[in-house]
């Protein structure tokens, strides 16, 4: 029996899209550049392999390339990545602009300069240790057809070529560079039955004020995103009302009211003391460190917890020099 594209949608692990014509409305901008060096030593060099070769992108000292964006598609990479998944961006043209918005997004994945693109999707299922049945790819035109023949759920823009169209398991309200990547991702979170729940995250501000406290409160190495220690416990709260089906709508209100108790409490005038340790702790290796891992879904490189607790803040000037890299 021929599998409905919710169900396909539901094994997606890994989110591939094209560029031009998916995450933008097509059009390529040629326009003077501000001076030579426009572009990275490393989009050069990939230019410079392929300046022989036509519709690779533009190898000049006084036009670079420019093209729209939506924020729509910025805002689903987050909600992709709230809901377990990863995303990355496999093109033939090669661009700064590209690189840029790549590095904005912090895409997992960019390939530039892929005229066959399956050679990518081969080298992320390698590196990912995952199968074709759980990579989405959306595009638009031709040269996206072999992908969209062998991954998962191929996904087709509103804008796309008829032939693709045709071959896509699901084809997006919206047209490339409108919002159509929001509309990959968004179908794919509901058919994990996750959407709710990761918009209800994307909007909570008292998930981070929590995490916060956490600093604040001496407890470093249990805070959420830097590794396998154990939690705040204001999050078994969280938890436990996520795992009884609670609302998210419930579940917000409900952060909401552990935010108020905790600018109540000794750690809410714990975070007023120690914003400024907060602040410089941040430039810190391990901390760095810890946000990497959390991108990465591994736990942080460093040592015991004790080592990287953030010092308590009655001895500020003693702690001032102590957090010095």
């Amino acid at each position: 029996m021929a599998l409905s594209a919710q169900d396909r949608a539901r094994r997606i692990k890994i989110i591939l899209f094209d560029v031009d014509g998916v995450l933008t409305d097509g059009t390529i901008w040629l326009v003077p550049a501000a001076s030579v060096a426009v572009s990275s030593p490393e989009t050069l060099a990939r230019l410079s392999e392929h300046q022989d070769r036509a519709g690779f992108g533009t190898h000049s000292s006084t036009l670079t390339e420019a093209k729209g964006y939506s924020a729509h598609d910025g805002t689903a990479i987050s909600l992709a990545r709230l809901g377990g998944m990863k995303c990355g961006v496999i093109t033939k043209r090669i661009s700064e602009t590209v690189a840029t918005r790549s590095r904005d997004l912090k895409l997992e994945f960019v390939y530039m300069g892929q005229a066959f693109k399956m050679q990518a999707v081969r080298e992320i299922m390698q590196k990912e240790g995952v199968t074709l049945e759980e990579i989405a790819y959306v595009g638009d035109d031709v040269i996206d057809l072999p992908v969209m023949r062998e991954c998962g759920f191929a996904v087709a823009v509103a804008n796309a070529r008829p032939q693709v169209k045709a071959e896509a398991h699901y084809v997006t309200p919206n047209a490339g560079g409108y919002g159509a990547g929001r509309d990959a991702v968004e179908f794919i979170l509901e058919a994990k039955g996750l959407l709710e729940q990761v918009i209800a995250e994307y909007i909570d501000e008292p998930r981070g004020v929590i995490r916060m406290a956490a600093y604040a409160s001496g407890r470093l190495a249990g805070c959420v995103f830097l590794g396998p220690a154990p939690a705040p416990p204001q999050w078994d709260v969280v938890r436990a009302l996520f795992a009884s089906g609670t609302s998210p709508a419930a579940v917000v209100a409900a952060k909401r009211q552990l935010y108020a108790d905790l600018l109540r409490s000794d750690v809410g005038a714990a975070i007023e003391d120690s914003k400024d340790l907060i602040g410089a702790y941040m430039q810190r290796p391990d901390f760095k460190e810890g946000v990497r891992a959390m991108a990465e879904r591994r736990p942080p490189a460093f040592g015991p917890p004790g080592e990287h607790e953030l010092p308590a803040p009655a001895k500020e000037e003693e702690n001032r020099h102590a957090l010095e890299p």
